[in-house]
């Protein structure tokens, strides 16, 4: 089993990932597919030690890549677009929850 990803790498990727859902003015789904090609892509949820930390992550994967897409459009566009509003803010509220689970531990020291 591959070793958990560093804190800061977390941070930069959850920090990246909440600037995409805070700093548009595009629709959520827009946005959720932003955060999620621009920074959440390459992480799995290996990359978390904390169980509630990689249960939050698988969820918003499986959101994020629910749908499969005709063609070479790509998972992710269609999953993200597929999704409700009140939906994708709670996919939203989720990454926000995750970053600072992730931050609040960092700081914790644990």
């Amino acid at each position: 089993m591959p070793l958990p990803a560093s804190d800061d790498y977390l941070r930069e990727k959850l920090d990246a990932a909440v600037g995409c859902l805070a700093t548009s003015a595009e629709p959520i789904q827009h946005r959720l597919q932003a955060a999620w090609n621009g920074a959440l892509g390459p992480l799995t949820p290996e990359d978390f030690a904390d169980a509630s930390e990689r249960e939050r992550f698988e969820r918003i994967h499986a959101a994020a890549t629910k749908l499969n897409a005709p063609g070479d459009v790509g998972q992710v566009p269609v999953s993200t677009a597929a999704i409700a509003d009140e939906s994708a803010e709670e996919v939203a509220r989720e990454i926000v929850e995750l970053r600072d689970a992730v931050v609040g531990r960092a700081l914790r020291g644990s």
